[in-house]
């Protein structure tokens, strides 16, 4: 039995048409009116998602298609296109007299450094205090550990025999003739076994 062997081939996919940025390929506006083609491109990121009229009649920040925060929208002449102009319009037409600088509330530089200092503030006593909660669980554990390591009689040397009740204490304090009870939970000794650690 032979095998014929035949060359894999690979075919040349288009780009999708979402990702055309290009104004020679059309792209459907994918906003609001889905009939109009997408002509309004999106600085910095590129896109064109959406028509002059959609641009005019919402207020977008930031583009459909990635989510980047749009600085300017330009239209296919080259002109800056103001995004939400009509809405913005109404809004003013609506509260009868009023200037846009005045229904718009901005944080003046004091305040913004005001609330920068707070949250600094705030996250610099949290990590102090998750600090000083750290050191006091180091200090528990270290308490802990040399109270299993070292001698719980005379809390200078180590810890080297072993009581039948399994209690420890140090071969100096251990010795038969200086102890004949468990010196934790008082019952007699009657076996001593020497530990190595």
């Amino acid at each position: 039995m032979s095998y014929t062997y035949f060359p894999r081939t690979f075919l040349q996919m288009p780009p999708p048409l979402e990702r055309c940025s290009n104004i020679d390929k059309v792209n459907i506006c994918s906003f609001n009116c889905d009939s109009n083609p997408a002509d309004i491109l999106f600085m910095p990121c590129g896109h064109r998602v959406v028509c002059s009229m959609c641009v005019r009649n919402t207020t977008l920040h930031r583009c459909p298609k990635c989510y980047q925060h749009i600085t300017s929208a330009i239209n296919p002449r080259g002109e800056k296109v103001e995004i939400g102009a009509s809405v913005m319009k109404s809004k003013v037409n609506e509260g009868g007299k009023g200037d846009m600088a005045e229904r718009k509330k901005f944080f003046d530089e004091a305040e913004i450094q005001r609330i920068v200092g707070e949250a600094a503030e705030k996250a610099k006593e949290a990590a102090e205090k998750e600090k000083d909660e750290l050191i006091r669980e180091l200090q528990k554990r270290l308490e802990q550990l040399e109270l299993e390591i070292f001698c719980a009689i005379c809390m200078d040397q180590r810890c080297s025999i072993v009581f039948q009740c399994g209690h420890k204490a140090c071969i100096e304090c251990a010795s038969p003739n200086r102890l004949k009870l468990c010196h934790i939970c008082r019952e007699p000794i009657t076996r001593r076994t020497r530990i190595f650690t």
